[in-house]
């Protein structure tokens, strides 16, 4: 089975809040379970985020996608 890209992955943690608290406290094991690639360089990458700034840039990419659906 092909491994989902690291697209998927951002969009996926950008859109679903439950995924990306699990990511950011398991990374390793979260990824395994989602079907991506748990690289070490990944994985580490994932462990030096500070989670607030992912939650801040989640809540900003929420923000427009709420504004594009309001203006139609």
């Amino acid at each position: 089975m092909k491994k989902k890209s690291m697209e998927e992955l951002i969009g996926h943690a950008l859109t679903d809040k439950a995924f990306r608290e699990r990511l950011l406290k398991s990374p390793q094991e979260t990824l395994e379970a989602e079907g991506y690639e748990a690289t070490p360089e990944v994985i580490e990458a994932i462990k030096s985020t500070n989670p607030d700034d992912v939650n801040n840039v989640a809540q900003g990419f929420e923000n427009q996608l709420a504004e594009r659906k309001a203006a139609g």
